[in-house]
């Protein structure tokens, strides 16, 4: 590996190109790593400076990775394999292999791949393995000591395919015994900093262990550094320009330790604004709220200006409510917020006199479909009336009599009264009358089992088929529920149908209510109101409910009734047919 102590970034990105244009050849080392490469590296190092979740495990914060020359060229040459592949799986030879033919003896080794679109961006590789829990987990492995990153596609000739190519190695020397040598190591701290455009510079020191080499530093992006050699240089940030990012690299022969610094722009001039900008309100109208924003971290004051007529909630805070005079003509209020002597705004706050008005009480009333009159009262009695919805009213001069429909679903009805230009409303909600008594499902027995006690001739269409008498059937109070629980559900919903609007069917509405015999069937109708209706809704039915009910597949039965007056059908019945032995 070729030693250097200061290059600027336009000389090392010629060496790039000039060591890695073309066909690279596998026995080849490179100067430096990209600058995309070095990035991924201070990236998984601020990743693993905090304790975090991948998927269910739980990692404690994690010592900083080194770069290693060798483990990144072996991850370079991958991703060229990659590229000429145009797949992100795993090329050639194995990592492990591939890692020893460099002279680097692995450990533990995992090997993370990605494809993103040119131009290259490291944070879309790196946040791909964040979001894997496997991939984030062999970043916060605290048995993975060294990394290397290789980038394919960005700067090299030949790349058709528009895509980069990344490979991230971590992994750590082989253990030997006895213990080998210790292996050098370097870290940057902080491994992450945050610096302001124009902002105080930030120091940086390095610690190598297991070295006496000298460590020099390299910056990739905006800003400078007082020193390129040492254990500790300073970086001073931009003095123009927005917001940014930088690299910062420490460097002893082949490793390399690297500090993302984030730059954000100056801060912009003190600013305050209030919203609304301008208001108009009505005397003895309703109070109106003013927000004052501001990027300072001081206090907002409010005042209004001399002779403003109104008044004001607050003297300070972000907030004031303006309430208008209660007398008094048209005029103008000044409302002012200050947060200091020389940042201060004004805001125009016209008054008109007060305008008519016209109100009813109530504004919202319920009666029944045969209930009781509901009257409305307006606050002038040179009012006109009128009236859109079910039911009849009558009016004398402020007093509305609202009359219910005597018959029907109920509604809604709005009433308006008008003076002039000025209108005022109230809705009246008309409920549908309450639904009468469930009927008496016991005489269903008897009419079912007298109907099962002689042969019967049931129609299949228009074809007879003679039914044999079959001995009697008994309620059963779980087939019971399951019936009324379907008929029920078709009443509220508004549907008629075997399947159930949630997919179920007979046999599971039967089973759900624990019912140890087996289901035989089901008879579903509509429209009746009485037992003797649907019965004979069934028993002249012609696909399929009278062979049901003659049928000596069947012992015991549930009946069950729904209603709902706003509904198609309004009555609902189901019968269904079980036998135990």
């Amino acid at each position: 590996m070729k030693l250097f102590k200061r290059y600027s970034l336009w000389a090392i990105l010629i060496l790039l190109i000039a060591a890695c244009g073309g066909t690279p050849n596998p026995n080849n080392t490179r100067f430096v790593p990209y600058p995309e490469e070095a990035q991924v590296l201070g990236l998984v190092n601020a990743f693993r400076s905090q304790a975090r979740a991948c998927g269910a495990l739980q990692f404690p914060a994690a010592p900083a990775l080194t770069w290693v020359e060798a483990v990144g060229d072996t991850a370079w040459f991958h991703s060229i394999d990659m590229g000429r592949a145009n797949s992100d799986s795993h090329q050639g030879a194995s990592t492990e292999d591939r890692l020893r033919a460099r002279g680097f003896d692995p450990g533990p080794v995992a090997e993370h791949r990605s494809r993103t679109r040119l131009p290259a961006n490291p944070n879309e590789a790196f946040s791909a393995w964040a979001a894997d829990p496997t991939a984030c987990a062999n970043m916060m492995n605290p048995a993975f000591t060294v990394m290397g990153a290789g980038l394919w596609g960005k700067y090299e000739s030949g790349n058709t395919t528009g895509l980069a190519f990344w490979t991230q190695i971590l992994t750590a020397p082989r253990a030997t015994n006895p213990p080998p040598t210790p292996t050098p190591t370097l870290s940057v701290n902080p491994s992450a900093a945050t610096v302001t455009v124009g902002g105080a510079a930030i120091a940086f020191s390095a610690t190598l262990t297991n070295s006496t080499a000298s460590i020099s530093w390299i910056l990739v992006g905006p800003g400078s550094l007082s020193t390129t050699t040492g254990a500790n240089t300073s970086y001073t940030p931009p003095t123009t320009g927005g917001a940014s990012t930088a690299i910062l690299s420490a460097r002893v022969g082949d490793l390399t330790a690297t500090a993302a610094i984030t730059i954000n722009a100056a801060a912009p001039a003190s600013t305050l604004d209030i919203t609304p900008a301008q208001a108009t309100v009505n005397v003895g109208g309703a109070p109106i709220t003013f927000t004052a924003t501001t990027n300072t971290n001081q206090t907002v004051g409010w005042a209004l200006g001399a002779n403003s007529p109104g008044s004001i909630s607050n003297s300070t805070g972000t907030t004031t409510t303006y309430t208008p005079p209660a007398t008094g003509g048209a005029g103008t209020a000044f409302l002012c917020a200050a947060v200091s002597i020389s940042l201060s705004k004004c805001v125009t706050i016209t008054i008109n006199a007060a305008a008519p008005t016209l109100t009813v009480s109530p504004t919202t009333a319920t009666t029944q479909v045969g209930g009781a009159n509901v009257i409305i009262t307006a606050s002038s009695n040179q009012v006109t009336w009128s009236m859109t919805g079910p039911g009849t009213f009558s009016w004398a001069g402020s007093t509305f009599t609202y009359i219910p429909p005597a018959s029907g679903n109920g509604g809604t009805a709005t009433v308006t009264a008008t003076l002039g230009t000025l209108t005022a409303s109230a809705v009246i909600t008309i409920t549908a009358p309450a639904p009468p008594p469930p009927p008496d499902l016991a005489p269903f027995l008897a009419l079912i089992n007298e109907f099962r006690s002689e042969p019967r001739v049931c129609m299949s269409g228009t074809v007879a088929e003679n039914m044999p008498a079959v001995p009697p059937v008994a309620f059963q109070e779980q087939l019971n529920t399951a019936a009324r629980l379907h008929s029920e559900d078709m009443a509220a919903n508004n549907y008629f149908s075997h399947t159930g609007l949630n997919g179920s069917t007979f046999v599971t509405r039967i089973a759900a209510t624990g019912y140890t015999g087996a289901p035989q069937g089901e008879n579903i109708a509509a429209g009746n109101a009485t037992v003797q209706g649907a019965f004979d809704n069934w028993r002249n039915s012609t696909s399929g409910h009278c062979q049901a009910m003659m049928s000596a597949n069947s012992n015991e039965i549930g009946l069950g009734y729904g209603f709902n007056a706003n509904s198609q059908w309004t009555h609902y019945w189901t019968l269904v047919f079980g036998k135990r032995n």
